[in-house]
């Protein structure tokens, strides 16, 4: 196999997984995939690439982001405020249409390729998902997921890696795989109205890749299958995000302290 899963004892980096919150919706509900969180793996270190240079190992640590809802085919829903990925109706499966970004570190060790670190990411990936029959309006709801489709063919990552001159990923049935990727979610409506969504996927799929000819990877292809554990986790700030944050702390800050420097300035002066 030239891409499989990690062995328990590969290089792993720690991953805080917080909890993911969802809006209300008319319905009942939140929509899914929930936009502001992310997919990520507990473990981080999903995939190694193997037959290689003995002793050298490549990972990518996949986080699955940036959910777009786009609206299913057929009749738009009619009440206003229900997601645009799907119209859940209590009782019924529910499919859901959106985009999303799926994006890995990659790592290294080994002779050729040790202190490589670099990112692979894939913008406008197509998914479909179909939700399992919940009761809205409850709390809690518990329904089973699938993703129907996700594949990142035709669409030409962002990279620094130098790695691949072309990788394709793709999971679900409709893409021809034999095993289906499934898991569970549960959605617990909060005293604010809000929904605590606890979510995972076991997603079966399949990767092909081709070597870059000038980099370290050069005359090397491969296809393989495997599975990795995704699950639902607060979205975790960028650095230029954490950057805005902080600019704005230090302007509240700065106002704060001058809105005092001008209030003592007007206390009369005490005889």
């Amino acid at each position: 196999a030239l891409l499989a899963a990690a062995p328990t004892n590969a290089p792993a980096t720690t991953v805080t997984i917080g909890p993911c919150t969802g809006q209300d919706y008319s319905g009942g509900t939140t929509t899914l995939p929930p936009t502001d969180c992310e997919y990520v793996s507990p473990a981080q270190v999903h995939l190694i690439l193997a037959a290689l240079p003995d002793g050298t190992t490549v990972n990518l640590a996949p986080t699955h982001k940036a959910f777009i809802c786009e609206r299913p085919p057929g009749p738009a829903p009619a009440s206003v405020g229900v997601p645009a990925c799907g119209n859940p109706v209590s009782g019924s499966p529910t499919t859901e249409v959106s985009t999303s970004t799926l994006e890995f570190r990659v790592t290294s060790a080994g002779p050729g390729l040790a202190g490589l670190d670099c990112v692979l990411r894939f913008t406008g990936v197509p998914m479909t998902t179909l939700t399992g029959a919940r009761t809205l309006g409850t709390s809690p709801q518990v329904f089973s997921n699938e993703i129907k489709s996700l594949k990142t063919a035709g669409i030409t990552p962002v990279s620094n890696c130098n790695l691949f001159s072309s990788i394709n990923l793709k999971a679900g049935t409709t893409e021809g795989l034999g095993t289906p990727s499934t898991g569970t979610t549960t959605l617990t409506q909060k005293s604010d109205g809000t929904w605590l969504i606890d979510s995972f996927f076991d997603v079966f799929y399949q990767v092909d890749w081709v070597g870059s000819a000038s980099g370290p990877l050069a005359g090397r292809s491969g296809t393989n299958t495997g599975t990795i554990h995704m699950v639902a986790s607060a979205k975790v700030p960028t650095l230029s995000e954490w950057g805005l944050i902080a600019l704005v702390l230090t302007l509240i800050a700065a106002a704060t302290i001058l809105l005092r420097r001008r209030v003592f300035a007007r206390r009369p002066a005490v005889a």
